[in-house]
Parts: C-alpha cells; structure tokens; sequence
C-alpha cells in the first residue's frame, strides 16, 4: 500500500491548461528559428489535447468481481468508471477506441494479474482510447523475494523477455495519466509503433528482469512518434529506451532514477528537456546513455537535450547538469567519431534558445522536483536519528529498498512520534508505523 502527498498544478484553479491538455498549442512567441524541430515537437502527444474530463460521461460502472472487459464490449464510447477495490485480470483487458477506462481513485482502484507472460491492458490499433487514475500491478512479482531483482539486472527462466504490463500498439491519440504501474515482469509500459500518445503524471515502479535481450524498459520502439511523455516519476527499471526509428518524441518534466537510452537507431529529432535524472546509487549506466556499439546501431540525429539536471553514477563521463538552460546538447550520431565510450554528448549550440525552451507551447508545467516518498503504517522502517551520515529505513515488504535519510529528517504526515524524547526516536532500530505514514523530505530519498 503506498501513500502520497495531493499535488494541485499550477494552473488548475484558474483554468489555465496543462501541457497535453486541450488548448496547450504552439506558441510562436517562444520559435527560434536555429532550431526548427521546435515546431514539430509542439505537435506531440495527443492531437487537439487530452479532452477536460467533464466532456467525458460516465457509461458503466464496474465493482470488483464484475468484468470490465464486457463492460468495455458494450459501451463503444464514455468512461468505464472501475470502482475502489481489487479486480483480478485472468486475460489480457482489450480498451476499444473512443473509451476511457478510469478508477474511483488511483491508489484505491487496483488491477492486478498473477500472469507473468501477457499483458494486464492492451490499447491495440485504437485510437482516443485511455487509461487513468488506476493502479496496476502482478502479484507473481510482488510475491518473489525482492532482494533477487531490486538493484540486479538479471533474466529469469520464468519471466518471458519483454513480457509487458500495458502495451501500445499502432496506437494513435491514446493517453494514460495520473495510473500507477507497479511490479512489472519486465517492460512497464511499451509502445510499438504508436504515434501522437501522451503519458503524464505515472508513477512507474519496479520491473523484475532487467536482464540482456532487451528487458525492463519504459519502452518507445519500432517508429513510435510524436510521443510526449511529461512529468512521470520512474524508479528501478533499466532504461526509458528510445530505439528502432521513433522520432519527434518529447520527454520533459520526468522525475526519473533511470538513464534515458538512445537505444538502437532510434530516428533521431527527439528532445529531452527539463528532466530530472537522479540515478539510483546501483544504477550502471550515465543519465543520458546509448545502447553502445557492441551489439547496437548508432543514436539517430538531432536528437537535442536541455536544461536537464542530474548526476552521474558508477560511470564516468560528461552530463549536462543544466537546469539553467545556458546551452543546447546532442548525442553523437556517428560512433566513428567517437573517442571512447563516454564521449556520447557533445555540445549543440553554446546559445540557448531566445525563450529558454525548446519545447514551445502554451500551458502551465507542474513543478519540477519529485515528490516525497510516503509509506503507509503497518511497514517495517530502520533508520537511524536525524543527520546521522549514515542513516538508513528499509521497508522489504514493500520494495526491498534502502535509502538515507537526508539531513531534514523524516517526518511523519500527521500525528507524531510519542514516546520518545525530542519527539524523535533516540537510537538505530526497527520500529512499526502503526497510525501514521512516514514522509521522507528530499530530492535525493533513494538508492
């Protein structure tokens, strides 16, 4: 069970749009000429926006033990509302065109499958077809010992390679939003040849085989375009792979822990900006990476980075920590230039663009710093008192994972400790949160 803080955007009280909505639009003002990819990115994600939810009527409604397939096969537009509670998938759910299938709540509507070689949702040759507000998750990963793939990049014999939790193919102005997909087998999410699609406002956490042949990838592949991707949250995956000639995709506002991977001959045109790519500590691989040229093609051209932050992890090499915007960077699209395996990203234009974006339209953005991590009572948490160097909670039944605490401490939504002096407990041990959730207060929470 996860808890999270409410977040209201900028902008949703005054009516002012977000990016992907309906009436985020080019805007000319923000155009510079010496970059003209500007243009076709401002076309991607959904087109026209993602419709305001009060254009869209509620059509079925469905409990717990009742088929949301079916309810799907009858109504051939509207919501599909999915009711709080837990809904067990024995076969793949097929959303048709022109249906949204939408939770009660996010964290209260749960579908989940024990299969570990097919999809939970499939959006297969549709259009305006959409997910949001669920949480999806497979018992059979949430039931193996966590301490075999938390960290680990390793394939298992049961585990088909790339099986996939919701998959997009040839799918055209579909959307999933504010959805939770949570132990994966191996690809979270993946679009295959899908085209003007927009993710927003996901959490997108934990795949268990990240091994070779292609696993554990919030996966863009096999000419999938005009894609916008916007202010995700991704943990414990291999990458956010861009490959096989999809082009023109925007990924911005991520808050990710996960390089992003020009993968394989990816077609180039893509642009990442105002990311946020704090890697785990276990993570082998640069924020900005390609799929190296021992087993892969080179990256496609002009594909441009800005005004990015991160950090680097085991490797060594250049990243533009730029979150000011004072340059614009590529990626190499010739590995005959290349001196060694860490001169990937090159400077672009040492002038940055006249509007400080490159991503020019209209909208509000939500901002650009993760959210704190919450878990619930009744969750194992070891840590050690505030500001110590090394203190460290845990939370097995959950992730598997550690982390510090930083030096702000952790805090407890409401309530407090009691019991202890100070109102924070005095020494390392293991306590049990039995009323209250734990927030832990900072951008760097993780492992």
């Amino acid at each position: 069970m996860y808890w999270f803080v409410v977040i209201i955007f900028p902008g949703a009280l005054l009516g002012a749009p977000r990016i992907g909505d309906a009436g985020s639009v080019f805007d000319a003002g923000k155009y510079d000429g010496r970059f003209p990819d500007m243009k076709e990115w401002a076309k991607a994600g959904v087109e026209g926006g993602i419709p305001p939810r009060s254009e869209s009527l509620v059509a079925a409604r469905v409990k717990p033990g009742e088929s949301i397939q079916e309810a799907l096969d009858r109504d051939s537009s509207g919501v599909v509302l999915v009711l709080n509670g837990i809904h067990t998938v024995k076969r793949t759910i097929n959303v048709p065109s022109n249906v949204i299938v939408r939770g009660e709540t996010r964290d209260g509507t749960i579908l989940e499958t024990d299969s570990k070689n097919t999809p939970i949702i499939s959006l297969q040759g549709v259009s305006y077809a959409a997910l949001e507000d669920l949480t999806v998750r497979n018992t059979a990963i949430m039931a193996m010992d966590s301490n075999s793939y938390i960290g680990k990049y390793a394939n298992f014999n049961d585990i088909p390679n790339r099986s996939t939790t919701i998959l997009l193919k040839n799918a055209r102005n579909c959307w999933i939003q504010n959805c939770r997909v949570l132990f994966s087998p191996s690809f979270p999410i993946s679009l295959l040849g899908s085209s003007h699609n927009t993710l927003r406002d996901n959490l997108i956490d934990t795949s268990a085989n990240k091994g070779g042949d292609a696993n554990g990838y919030y996966n863009i592949e096999n000419a999938s375009n005009y894609n916008l991707l916007y202010n995700d949250t991704v943990r414990h995956l291999r990458h956010i792979s861009l490959w096989h000639d999809s082009k023109y995709n925007v990924l911005t506002h991520l808050d990710t822990k996960v390089d992003i991977n020009f993968h394989s001959r990816d077609g180039g045109h893509n642009l990442i900006e105002a990311n946020s790519i704090y890697l785990h500590s276990f993570h082998g691989w640069k924020p900005i990476e390609d799929g190296h040229a021992r087993q892969h093609e080179p990256p496609g051209p002009k594909n441009l980075i800005y005004k990015n932050q991160g950090s680097l992890a085991k490797r060594s090499g250049v990243f533009p920590h730029d979150p000011e915007g004072t340059a614009v960077y590529t990626v190499r699209d010739n590995w005959k230039d290349f001196k060694n395996s860490d001169d990937l990203v090159i400077l672009y234009d040492d002038e940055p663009p006249v509007a400080k974006t490159l991503y020019a339209v209209t909208g509000e953005h939500s901002p650009l710093k993760p959210a704190p991590v919450v878990f619930s009572p009744g969750h194992d948490v070891k840590f050690t008192p505030r500001g110590e160097a090394n203190a460290t909670w845990r939370t097995d039944r959950l992730t598997g994972t550690s982390a510090l605490i930083p030096a702000s401490g952790a805090d407890l939504l409401d309530g407090n400790w009691g019991g202890f002096a100070g109102g924070r407990p005095p020494a390392k041990g293991v306590y049990i949160l039995r009323s209250t959730p734990l927030r832990i207060n900072s951008a760097e929470e993780s492992i």
